[in-house]
């Protein structure tokens, strides 16, 4: 998306690029590693291997590194969280936030002014999060994403003069457009 910033009278020419950390797609199998199609029937989603018997949803796997494995459980004791600097936070590509009632674990989050970082899953057990425990005012925050914002970064940038962003960033239509606040205005009118 292309934006125009006017900075003290200065015009500055932008193309927003949004940041967003794909997630790794594994092949659905069975149990041997033979895959297996998925069909969307309404309300009902049918798995069949290629000689098109139907398996059962609770016999279907990922197929990672060449191997069929099972869903990962529900995340619920952490027993290998690495304490680490609270700045470590800010390279995540944030998805999700949660509140995190204990006593005591925010006091000792404040008092090392450190962060706890694991992995954590929850939902249908092939999405694993990089978690982060972190103190926040009077309460701990669980803090989940996927991925490096440095390195999303690094990918966007390292495409940035090409002939195609170039493009994208000094076009230009002779046809005048509307401005945000007209168009505000005549949603306030209708």
């Amino acid at each position: 998306m292309n934006i125009e910033l006017n900075v003290n009278g200065k015009l500055y020419r932008c193309l927003l690029s949004k940041l967003e950390k794909t997630r790794a797609t594994f092949k659905d199998c069975d149990q041997n590693g033979n895959e297996v199609k998925k069909t969307f029937i309404p309300a009902k989603t049918e798995y069949h291997n290629a000689s098109g018997v139907e398996i059962p949803n609770d016999e279907i796997y990922k197929l990672i590194g060449g191997k069929p494995r099972a869903r990962a459980r529900r995340t619920k004791l952490i027993e290998n969280a690495k304490l680490v600097p609270l700045s470590d936070v800010e390279d995540l590509i944030i998805e999700g936030y949660y509140l995190v009632e204990t006593e005591g674990l925010n006091e000792y989050l404040r008092t090392k002014k450190r962060a706890l970082r694991f992995a954590f899953t929850n939902g249908n057990g092939f999405k694993v999060y990089e978690a982060y425990l972190i103190p926040f005012k009077d309460v701990v925050i669980m803090v989940t994403g996927l991925g490096s914002l440095a390195e999303e970064v690094k990918n966007i940038c390292s495409g940035r003069f090409s002939g195609e962003k170039k493009r994208q960033i000094m076009e230009n239509s002779n046809v005048p457009r509307m401005k945000e606040e007209e168009l505000f205005n005549e949603l306030m009118e209708a």
